[in-house]
């Protein structure tokens, strides 16, 4: 009997927890930045700016992550990537700065972008379809760990 292949899209547990992670990283980020900011100048700096910077900041982290490392924190831990919807290649600059923007306006109505995940036969938000990215999971490395394989695949392997 023939084994189904696992879906290539990651999971929206997968998802929901990658962006757990990523936001407990940016809540870190946006409390040190500011404090460490409004120390060194004295007070001189508004704090809204220093928050908007800190986000600003944190969207870049994660455009250089999505190009060079093809995922960010949260999704490398998770096991995903980001890929090109088409070609499922790595997304470029231009992608990724589109794909951040459009975390804000996946943000803005009541997190609906995000949570059409559940909804999307390939699990995109709606960043996912502004920029044309999917996350996908990253099954080369889960063949690689033998816990992951059947018996009959650990079987032919020894063949």
């Amino acid at each position: 009997m023939k084994e189904a292949l696992p879906s290539p899209y990651a999971s929206v547990a997968q998802r929901a927890a990658a962006l757990l992670i990523n936001l407990f990283l940016f809540a870190v980020v946006t409390s040190l930045l500011p404090l460490i900011v409004l120390r060194l100048s004295g007070g001189l700096v508004d704090v809204m700016i220093v928050e908007g910077f800190s986000g600003a900041l944190f969207l870049l982290v994660l455009v250089f992550c999505w190009v060079k490392l093809r995922g960010s924190p949260g999704q490398l831990l998770m096991g995903c990537y980001v890929a090109d919807e088409q070609s499922h290649s790595p997304i470029g600059w231009k992608s990724a700065v589109v794909r951040a923007l459009g975390y804000l306006v996946s943000l803005v109505p009541l997190g609906m972008g995000f949570l059409w995940a559940i909804w999307d036969k390939r699990h995109q938000g709606w960043h996912d379809k502004l920029a044309g990215t999917l996350v996908l999971q990253d099954h080369h490395h889960e063949l690689n760990d033998e816990s992951q394989k059947s018996l009959q695949q650990l079987l032919k392997e020894l063949r």
